[in-house]
């Protein structure tokens, strides 16, 4: 019903900035959780997507204001894509 959107940010945010600590994954899965539930209510696709990005930026301003670079923890998240894409070509 919301196209699986809580479970694949919340693996995103963990896979690009793997140095999140418990408490912060933990506030992250509240505020999915709470989007997920404003979004069950929406009336078509894009209302629910507008939940799920509204309550992303509230997570990206608050881990910003903890200290994280968000533009720095993305390049390096994609740089570990594109090798593993790189070693998973080589087999």
């Amino acid at each position: 019903m919301t196209f699986g959107r809580l479970k694949r940010d919340y693996q995103a945010t963990q896979d690009m900035i793997p140095t999140l600590s418990d408490f912060e994954k933990q506030q992250i899965l509240i505020w999915l959780k709470e989007a997920r539930e404003f979004a069950l209510d929406a009336a078509d696709s894009k209302g629910k997507h507008f939940w799920f990005d509204k309550y992303r930026g509230r997570t990206n301003n608050w881990l910003s204001a903890r200290g994280y670079d968000l533009k720095k923890e993305r390049d390096a998240w994609m740089k570990r894509i594109e090798e593993q894409k790189k070693a998973n070509d080589k087999k």
